[in-house]
């Protein structure tokens, strides 16, 4: 992280330069323009900026000190008046050379003798490297090539002024093989003026003066011209000297180089273009024209930060501009050292033929102070390893010792998919994890990248990641296993079978068998292997002997085996090793089978005790070893299994292939499940019963059949002859035999019928006949006896018979309660009340009817039949009293008493059981909802909030599973709807209170958001009419905007002479400011710093604007740096980080 300088040239912006204004949209068009190369050149030294995955351009010095490339071409005018200045040229140029070289730069040179001739023409000269190469080529070799040419150079002809000047600094520019990363200087001396386009002197020259001035300045070339101040020149020179001087001035200095009378000490003008080499700064932007057709012109402009000032012309214009064509736009810097942030920044723009593009850069070259982020793996270890996990993690260590890691910019490639923080990623202390949400599969390498990470100060990571994984989650497989499991044996062991395993291979250290519990590694005499780690046959050979199996009847062999998975590796846990286990039962002779036989299995049993009988065959005769018997019997009362063997009493020896369990009688209760289970067994040879463990199970029926829903019920009284009798019969076990059913009457058989209802109970419908009362004077006795039994598969039945008795009273009238029932809940606004009335000897006397209504108030109505309200309906069989009020006259949330407190039939005989009386409630309104979270047009400063509310119904009672939420959210024209549920995840319910726990719902609101919450549907549960229902909604807003500050005065880095002094600045949030959690910062001279708050009654603030008068003047000369260090808006959102400036305190005036 130490020892770098970072140069940052940022991403290709299509609309808006950090610098410049927007273009309009629909003259933008990316693909108009392909940047092919943006570069900063240091020194000379050409630094490419290499693109990275999110467009950005970066580079790493590694604080070296570089000497770089540096071209240059001497234009020579070898004319006779010249060979005083060609004398001085050899005599310093040596040294010039030795300066280079003491430099190390990396130069080459070349040269181009001219008169009216530009050389190689005639017999003026041009210098030539390499002849079989096309053009001119310089050299890098001065003194073996390139000094006996400059000795070669001879002052002849001439005494023709003008000379052709501008054709020989263009033969130069042209022909020579220019480095694009080199510094390219022209080294020009003459003593006579030039001629242009349209002169015809003794020679001509096709370029204009103006041409070749922005083809030097284009190209970046820096001229260093020696001439006269008043050239020669004559006549048909356009020009003239005085206009050829000016050129020559003019393009020297513009260049960036500098212009010297003829005779200045060519020492001199050597050093000068030393010391250029040395601060020499260059912007160089290489661009494509992919428009599709041809630019004129193209236009390219620098905008540069406060620390930067462009010496070469700006904007720069080319054209024409042909399709497909590169350009190179390059422009001369000057940049103060150890500048950075956005003054040490610039962008360059390109727009030309209806396109536009934009790249932004930034120059960071203090004392190697950008060091980027260091990431290191750390599980998987960057070594390829083989992982069992189908889950694992990746790890990084990611952090920076001068800065913060910027989150924003990390992008992990895992298998070339991008994965952008925070997709898939976290990062926590300094550790970034990559969590997969799908398992790897077997097999599969996993490569990932990190590249690009930048630190807080956009510094990025000094080198990248590119490291893996193998996946391996499946065990070693085994194939072929001979003998068979289940074989029976001779006089010896001899196992083989087939491993393998891929990708990851065996731990061929750790495969080992097992016999009976004892391991045999592959260092015993009888484990054989043949393979490699991949692939291989083993095996295992023995007599039973060596084994000690001589006397076991049965043999258990296992085999273990593990891949090269590790368990971890320097502290990443990678879930190995993948392991597996395969066991095998061998019989030395052969083994006996068992099986239960009685009760059948899944049977009803009605027998106590219940007796479980089980077999024994042995396909060699032996008899059964009683004593190795063990049985484990259990039940749905008692579940803990019990484990008997043949000592116990229950369990026997029935004969010598068959054994018994007898449990006492009454043990075990009606409607329990018994459970047996043999687990163990052996012939009188010591061989295993083969099929163990056996399973039974079977369930215990000891109860006859139930009746209930006795109709008339036993011992009451009615005053209507029941034609039909009801009754219900039951059996919870076995199930009713109905073929068994039996009906008597008064002591005598009596019809019926019968039907399944879907509780799987039997209804009788029993028909009765007048007839059996024809002896009763006023009051009949009926006696109704129904006899039924059950099914059990075994044992039984279980029998019953069950008699009731009723009385029917005939002779006076009576009445029955039909609506509303009592205590019943009414949401009927025009509830009727209705009663069923019956005559006695004579019909029902009408007038006699009398009905009183009363509420909680005790205001009663009472009614005859001569009100309105009152009437009866006439039936085929009965008669209906009917009470319909008006609508209103019921109250809501109201409890009404009713009393028949009158009815006779027509002889005056009175009802019986009168007063009938019984009350039911009133409930016209829906549930409510009340105490709102978060209350009403409320502002809440969280983006994961809890909704919750509290919901009631006083009278009918809520019914849960009526209601659903729907949480709207807006942000701009973006809407989003959630609904949400009793029992959905992320919901809470008590019955009253409904909550929605935002993080475990999966809610989350955006700054700005408009929420609404609507309960919809929200129902009570009257026993009549309604539901009642309805809809509640309320609003919140979600603002989590932190403040923000901005100064005011004074300025940033100004001289400040003011007295008092007053620091003025804003500070805005949309849901304003909290002025009291204000912590002001003052520090002068970087040692003396002061807290100031609130409360110390240093300011004043308007909402807006806080002005701040210090207590103390600050001294003549001080540099003052003042912090709004911490603020909050009115939710207690916070200032993101302190907003610091500074300013120069210079209260001095002049010294004369």
């Amino acid at each position: 992280m130490k020892n770098s300088i970072i140069l940052a040239f940022f991403c290709l912006v299509l609309i808006v330069s950090v610098f410049g204004e927007s273009l309009p949209l629909n003259q933008l068009n990316k693909n108009g323009f392909i940047v092919n190369e943006a570069s900063y050149i240091y020194r000379g030294v050409k630094y490419p900026m290499k693109s990275t995955t999110d467009g950005e351009f970066y580079i790493d010095l590694h604080c070296r000190i570089d000497t770089g490339a540096v071209d240059i071409v001497f234009v020579v005018d070898n004319t006779g008046s010249m060979g005083g200045t060609i004398s001085g040229v050899r005599s310093n140029i040596n040294n010039f050379a030795s300066e280079l070289d003491a430099r190390g730069y990396d130069y080459r040179f070349g040269g181009v003798e001219y008169g009216d001739l530009v050389g190689p023409s005639g017999t003026r000269r041009a210098y030539d490297s390499t002849a079989t190469i096309g053009g001119l080529q310089m050299t890098s070799d001065y003194w073996g090539s390139f000094q006996p040419w400059v000795n070669g150079i001879s002052a002849w002809g001439g005494a023709d002024a003008p000379e052709n000047a501008l054709c020989a600094i263009e033969a130069a520019m042209n022909n020579y093989d220019w480095r694009p990363e080199a510094l390219h200087i022209l080294i020009f001396f003459t003593d006579a003026c030039y001629y242009e386009c349209g002169d015809v002197c003794d020679g001509t020259c096709g370029y204009c003066d103006e041409d070749v001035y922005n083809d030097i300045i284009a190209g970046g070339f820096v001229l260093f011209s020696s001439t006269n101040s008043s050239p020669y020149c004559s006549g048909c020179s356009s020009v003239g000297s005085g206009g050829s001087y000016n050129w020559y001035y003019n393009t020297s200095i513009a260049s960036g180089g500098n212009w010297y009378t003829l005779g200045t000490s060519w020492s001199t003008i050597f050093d000068d273009v030393v010391a250029l080499i040395d601060t020499f700064e260059v912007i160089s932007l290489c661009v494509t024209n992919n428009s599709g057709s041809t630019i004129n012109p193209g236009t390219a402009t620098v905008s540069p930060g406060a620390c930067i000032t462009v010496l070469s012309s700006n904007p720069q214009n080319y054209g024409p501009w042909y399709n497909g064509e590169e350009h190179c736009f390059i422009w001369r810097i000057n940049s103060i050292s150890g500048c950075t942030g956005i003054d040490a920044c610039f962008s360059a723009s390109i727009s030309g033929g209806g396109y536009a593009d934009t790249v932004v850069g930034c120059l960071f070259l203090e004392d190697c102070a950008c060091p980027g982020p260091e990431a290191e793996p750390i599980c998987p270890p960057c070594s390829y390893p083989y992982t069992a996990c189908q889950y694992q993690d990746i790890t990084i260590q990611l952090e920076d010792e001068d800065s913060w890691v910027n989150t924003s910019t990390i992008t992990l490639y895992v298998n070339g998919v991008p994965y952008t923080f925070p997709d898939h990623l976290s990062y926590a202390g300094n550790i970034l994890t990559f969590t997969p949400t799908s398992p790897w599969t077997h097999g599969q390498t996993v490569n990932y990248t990190l590249d690009g990470v930048e630190d807080g100060m956009g510094c990025p990571m000094i080198s990248s990641i590119d490291c893996g994984f193998v996946v391996d989650i499946q065990p070693p497989t085994i194939s072929g296993w001979t003998p068979a499991c289940g074989s029976e044996l001779e006089d010896s062991l001899n196992i083989s079978f087939d491993v393998s395993d891929n990708p990851a291979g065996m731990n061929l250290v750790e495969m080992h068998f097992t016999v009976n519990g004892t391991p045999y590694y592959g260092t015993s005499p009888y484990v054989d292997y043949t393979g490699d780690y991949y692939n291989g046959m083993v095996s295992l050979l023995g007599s039973l002997d060596d084994f000690g199996l001589a006397t076991a009847g049965s043999v258990e062999v296992c085999f273990y085996n593990e891949d090269q998975v590790p368990a971890s590796m320097d502290g990443c846990n990678l879930c190995g090793p993948n392991d597996t286990t395969f066991c095998c039962v061998y019989y030395l002779n052969e083994p006996p089978i068992a099986e239960f036989i009685i009760p059948d299995s899944a049977s009803w049993v009605a027998c106590d005790p219940a007796e479980i009988y089980m077999v024994f065959h042995d396909p060699d005769g032996d008899a059964i070893d009683s004593m190795s018997l063990l049985l484990e019997v259990w039940s749905s009362s008692a579940p803990s299994p019990v484990t008997y063997d043949i000592t116990n009493a229950w369990f026997n020896m029935f004969d010598e292939t068959t054994a018994v369990f007898t449990p006492d009688p009454g043990y075990y209760p009606s409607g329990d499940t018994i459970y047996a289970q043999l687990i163990a067994g052996e012939d009188v040879r010591g061989g295993p019963i083969d099929n163990l463990p056996i399973f039974w199970m079977f369930v215990l029926d000891y109860d006859p059949p139930v009746y209930f829903g006795h109709f008339p019920s036993p011992d009451t009284v009615v005053y209507e002859f029941p034609y039909n009798v009801y009754v219900n019969v039951f059996d919870s076990l076995s199930g009713l035999d109905v073929s068994s059913l039996t009906v008597t009457v008064n002591g005598m058989g009596s019809a019926f019928t019968w039907e399944h209802y879907p509780d799987s109970s039997v209804g009788l419908n029993i028909p009765l006949s007048i007839d059996l009362c024809s002896l009763a004077v006023d009051t009949c006795e009926i006696e109704i006896c129904v006899g039924s039994a059950d099914m059990p598969d075994t044992c039984g039945p279980n029998d019953t018979t069950d008699c009731w008795t009723f009385y029917w009273v005939f002779g006076t009238p009576w009445a029955e309660i039909l609506f509303p029932t009592p205590y019943s809940v009414v949401a009927c606004e025009d509830s009727t009340i209705e009663m069923i009335i019956h005559g006695g000897v004579g019909p029902v006397d009408s007038t006699s009817i009398i009905l009183v209504i009363d509420n909680e108030e005790g205001a009663a109505d009472t009614f005859d039949i001569y009100d309105d309200w009152l009437y009866l309906v006439p039936g085929a069989t009965e008669t209906l009293l009917v009470f319909s009020p008006p609508m209103g006259y019921w109250e809501d949330a109201d409890t009404y008493y009713v009393s028949l407190i009158s009815l006779t039939d027509m002889y005056g005989f009175p009802a019986a059981d009168l007063p009938i009386i019984w009350t039911f409630y009133t409930d016209f309104s829906p549930p409510v909802t009340y105490n709102h979270y978060p209350p009403d047009s409320s502002i809440v400063a969280a983006l994961h909030t809890n909704i919750g509310f509290d919901i009631e119904d006083s009278i009918a009672g809520l019914n849960p599973d009526s209601f659903y939420v729907i949480i709207t959210d807006t942000v701009g024209s973006l809407i989003t709807v959630d609904t949400f549920q009793v029992g959905d995840i992320g919901t809470y319910w008590d019955g009253v209170h409904f909550e929605i726990e935002a993080v475990l719902a999966g809610l989350e609101f955006e700054d700005g958001d408009t929420v609404w919450v609507c309960v919809e549907s929200m129902q009570d549960t009257p026993t009549f009419c309604g539901p009642n229902d309805t809809t509640n909604c309320w609003f919140f807003a979600i603002s989590v905007s932190v403040p923000w500050a901005e100064y005011i005065q004074y300025l940033p880095s100004t001289y400040v002479a003011c007295e008092p002094e007053t620091i003025i600045a804003t500070i805005n949030d949309p849901d304003g400011i909290d002025i009291s959690t204000l912590e002001f910062w003052v520090i002068v001279d970087s040692a003396d710093s002061s807290v100031y708050n609130w409360g110390d009654g240093y300011f004043t603030f308007d909402g807006e604007t806080l002005i701040f008068g210090s207590p103390e003047a600050w001294d003549d000369g001080s540099v003052v740096e003042v912090c709004i260090g911490y603020v909050e808006d009115s939710l207690g959102n916070s200032l993101a980080s302190p907003y610091c400036w500074d300013f120069v305190m210079d209260k001095s005036a002049p010294v004369m």
